[in-house]
């Protein structure tokens, strides 16, 4: 993850996202990006400037996935990460992503549900998946990651899933 502190939306976007491609060797498959919610502030909840930023910087095509957050986490201009949190000001991260047996990056959202007998399940049709694929788990601050992996695991068997809590910013946008 790359990072940068411009409190500029549109610039810092843009500087983040040239500086990950910079760091690839290959077309990335994916492109996560993480927002502080300062930029909220100045710039309301449409982030005016932020898709074109990034599509100044990230191949056409590629799949962007991003909200906004308490800490921000990424390297700037070295290799070692740091956190920042909301009241370090403004920050962006940019992460590209390539998944050496993707064909293809799915965006899809599932809801999940206290079953019967206090088992979490997915609510609604199970998304399909092809066999051995790969799922990145963005979740919100009200579901709890586990619960939906283990609705995603037994709605489809042999799934890998790794990912985390995407937003902790009360204030979510992107």
């Amino acid at each position: 993850s790359t990072l940068s502190r411009k409190e500029a939306l549109a610039e810092a976007v843009e500087e983040a996202a040239r500086e990950a491609m910079s760091l690839m060797r290959m077309r990335p498959h994916a492109c996560f990006v993480f927002l502080s919610a300062a930029y909220l502030d100045s710039a309301g909840p449409r982030l005016p400037g932020l898709a074109g930023a990034l599509r100044a910087a990230v191949p056409e095509g590629v799949p962007l996935i991003g909200c906004t957050g308490t800490a921000i986490i990424g390297t700037e201009h070295s290799t070692t990460p740091i956190e920042l949190e909301e009241s370090d000001g403004p920050a962006v991260s940019v992460s590209l992503g390539y998944f050496a047996s993707a064909a293809t990056v799915e965006l899809l959202s599932v809801k999940i549900h206290q079953g019967r007998q206090g088992r979490v399940q997915l609510r609604g049709e199970a998304p399909a998946f092809a066999p051995d694929s790969q799922c990145i788990l963005l979740a919100t601050p009200t579901d709890d990651p586990a619960d939906v992996v283990d609705a995603l695991g037994a709605a489809t068997p042999g799934l890998q899933v790794c990912g985390g809590l995407a937003s902790g910013s009360t204030r979510n946008a992107v």
